[in-house]
């Protein structure tokens, strides 16, 4: 160990004893000073349970980002540059030196207009300013409460929400987090053109970073990367999970975040100080701001509609004139292997997230013997608010009434949308996909197994597909693709067996979690979670075909009473087959007959698809290899609405004796999966995909947007009924999209009534 090694492991020692509830400390002075290397000189004082870092760094030899700034071209710099993306870890493999690159003297690019004010001034700005202060007046003149009642709540909601952002608290946070990454990961990837886009963007304009967000890594790597690269660190938009989390808490919002409740939208007083709050660190520049626009994980991995209401408290700055422009930056952020591969698996069977602790975390530690791959992270190009603004809105109608107040018109609610959407779509664009998601894709499509040569071809052909169509895959050089695919099964060995050269689907123990759970019991619970892993899996690529799996499912399912389908009919099922998923695949909703065109285009090009003179589809000779797999791969998200709608119709029809009834909205989805699990048992199902709650829930949100079901509020408290007919017109539409199992009347009657009890017990 190292001298700078054992300092650091002294001083975190030093923080943890002082930190424990049990012991009291009282003016405790240490200070420890001393040179490592002649280059870093650290000095350490801690006096009433308070420390404090000064480092001297003039001299540091760390230059992993010299590149960037003097724009040298980065393969002559290192050579782990590969396909315009730069390996962020490798330097610090080779340097060992982690103390020193964690103490180096940061130099970052500043905003043109940037007025320096630390966090307390910041706090101040926003308590003193005119929107919060008039929101404040309003509602003490309204309620009758103390105008000073009021303040203070004010200054408790900023306490609570605000970071202190701190470079002592990043500088040992990063180092923590470089080593958990060392030892997680092989590499981590970012494109070397998107940083430097970020180094120009942040001195001229306010800049919102938006990553996808697909595991808790989301959170913190992005600022590494901007630490590590010398780029301004942002300030990050975080729930409230994670705050009362003992020291992890205190760390992130030390080291940028912000905490905010996930749902305020009612809370006047509450969302005049966030907009606030957000709007002045923009417009003033003093750090980027980060959000996630899904507003969750995605525990499926699949890209999800975007949440508005922060995009839209952002972009009112701009619509009020109070800054020229804003450059939104989609950041994609791909993964080998999640961390919570198993947790997301259970969640979507309905099995409880565990509540974030710091005890919590520190068990996860055990994954620290696992390899979990590469990360790539592609910085998407920027999206000019000004530029998607143009001819959509009118600014100057601001000018009507102050600026402070909280309104934005139709037209830029609209724009809020558009711009929401685009960023999801470049997200999904520029995701790196791995070659487990291509395996993962082939096994659930052959549950049976497969011989490693016949997987291998298989592969090696959806790839081809893949890549014309626009999707990058992280194809490893210097191997045959046979090497490639068995170092891929070696990596995820916990999900698949390979044996005398057959792959197959392996029996996995999930944990006492799975083992405890009281929602689905039995080996078919171990069962649909190892299936679970690999769907979450083959979502990261299943964004890439949509349009031609729906069109490939219309032309099969046709093509059993069919020669000949009219482009009318065709596209009033593809039309049918968007608005249904739309919880699912975030496509254009707007623009679905061009999506169809250019579907259609694709296909027909491929040579997949045969279109006569009249723009008819020729169905005999469009069943192919290919549109036979696309179909299969959507084939579980037709099925799973499929069961939705034919629990509820024979629910309450047995139930309800022919009049409709109300249930809570996740009592209905956990007896639609009973329901489901019951036909599973009894042999008439074979898919546990069709178990995932997520895909259930968004099949009844899916009805709603149809008018199949309702919501009704009694007693305070929400219930859903159903519009039988229409649920049976979706019922009509789906068995024209696939040919879905043949299930006796009588069974799905029985076992529709046996979940709706188990739901209620």
């Amino acid at each position: 160990m190292g001298l700078q090694e054992s300092f650091f492991n002294g001083f975190n020692y030093i923080i943890r004893i002082l930190t424990e509830e049990h012991i009291v400390c009282s003016n405790i002075f240490v200070k420890v000073s001393f040179g490592i290397f002649g280059s870093v000189c650290p000095t350490v004082t801690i006096k009433d349970s308070k420390f404090n870092i000064s480092i001297n760094m003039a001299s540091s030899t760390d230059h992993s980002d010299a590149w960037i700034r003097s724009n040298v071209e980065p393969a002559t710099v290192d050579e782990t540059f590969k396909d315009g993306y730069i390996d962020m870890l490798a330097p610090r493999r080779k340097q060992f030196n982690d103390l020193a690159w964690v103490m180096k003297k940061v130099r970052t690019p500043i905003y043109k207009y940037k007025h320096e004010r630390g966090y307390e001034q910041l706090n101040r700005d926003v308590l003193h300013s005119d929107r919060v202060s008039h929101t404040i007046e309003k509602i003490s003149r309204e309620t009758k409460r103390p105008l000073e009642n009021v303040v203070k709540e004010a200054e408790q909601i900023l306490l609570e929400m605000a970071h202190r952002f701190s470079m002592t608290s990043v500088r040992i946070l990063g180092y923590s987090l470089i080593k958990i990454l060392k030892r997680l990961h092989d590499h981590i990837y970012v494109n070397v053109q998107g940083l430097s886009q970020i180094n120009e963007l942040v001195q001229e304009y306010p800049v919102l970073l938006v990553p996808s967000h697909r595991s808790y890594f989301d959170f913190l790597i992005f600022s590494i990367l901007c630490f590590n690269y010398d780029l301004p660190l942002p300030a990050i938009v975080a729930a409230q999970d994670f705050k009362d989390m003992f020291l992890i808490g205190a760390m992130l919002r030390n080291s940028g975040a912000f905490y905010i409740k996930r749902s305020f939208r009612s809370d006047r007083l509450y969302w005049s100080i966030f907009t606030e709050y957000v709007q002045t660190q923009l417009y003033n520049g003093d750090h980027p701001i980060e959000f996630f626009v899904e507003g969750t994980r995605s525990r499926t991995q699949k890209s999800y509609a975007p949440k508005l209401g922060m995009l839209a408290g952002s972009l009112e700055a701009y619509f009020k004139g109070l800054v020229p422009d804003i450059m939104i930056v989609p950041i994609s952020i791909s993964y080998d292997r999640v961390l919570e591969e198993n947790l997301f698996a259970q969640e979507l069977l309905g099995i409880p997230k565990p509540k974030e602790s710091t005890s919590k975390l520190f068990k996860v530690f055990s994954i620290l013997n696992e390899n979990y791959g590469s990360i790539h992270i592609n910085i998407c190009p920027p999206i000019s608010v000004r530029q998607m603004s143009t001819g959509k809105i009118h600014r100057p109608l601001h000018n009507l009434e102050p600026r402070f107040l909280i309104n934005i018109t139709e037209r830029e609610e609209a724009l809020v949308e558009d711009i929401g959407y685009a960023i999801v779509w470049q997200q999904q664009k520029n995701m790196v996909l791995s070659v487990w998601c291509l395996i993962a894709t082939v096994l659930l499509q052959n549950q049976q197994g497969i011989a490693v040569s016949q997987l291998t071809e298989t592969i090696r052909w959806l790839k081809s597909h893949a890549n014309s169509v626009g999707a990058y895959i992280d194809w490893p050089g210097g191997m045959t693709d046979e090497e490639v695919i068995l170092s891929c099964i070696t990596s995820h060995r916990h999900y698949v067996d390979l044996k005398d050269d057959y792959v197959t689907i392996a029996a996995v123990e999930h944990g006492d979690r799975l083992a405890k759970s009281k929602h689905i019991a039995g080996d078919a619970l171990a069962d649909a979670a190892t299936h679970m892993v690999l769907v979450i899996y083959r979502n990261q690529l299943i964004h890439v075909f949509v349009p031609y799996s729906i069109l490939s499912m219309i032309i099969l399912r046709a093509s059993k009473t069919l020669q000949i389908l009219p482009r009318g009919e065709t596209l009033r099922l593809f039309t049918f087959a968007v608005k249904l998923f739309a919880k699912e695949f975030v496509l254009d909703h707007k623009s679905v007959a061009q999506i169809f065109d250019n579907a259609l285009q694709v296909l027909t090009h491929t040579g997949d698809v045969i279109v006569d003179y009249e723009g008819s589809i020729m169905l005999t000779e469009s069943v192919t290899r290919f549109t036979t797999f696309l179909s299969n791969m959507l084939m579980p998200f037709v099925c799973g609405y499929w069961m939705l709608c034919e629990y509820i119709v024979h629910t309450t029809i047995d139930i309800g004796m022919g009049k409709e009834t109300v249930v809570r909205p996740k009592e209905l989805v956990r007896s639609a999966q009973y329901f489901v699990l019951s036909l599973i048992k009894e042999g008439l199902l074979a898919d546990f995909e069709l178990l995932n709650l997520d895909m259930l829930s968004n099949a009844v949100v899916s009805l709603k947007h149809f008018n199949a079901v309702y919501y009704e509020t009694r007693n305070e408290e929400r219930f859903v009924a159903a519009r039988i007919p229409v649920v049976r017109e979706i019922i009509r539409d789906l068995h024209c999209l696939s040919e879905l199992p043949n299930i006796p009347e009588e069974n799905l009657r029985q076992s529709a009534s046996t979940s709706s009890l188990k739901a209620k017990l």
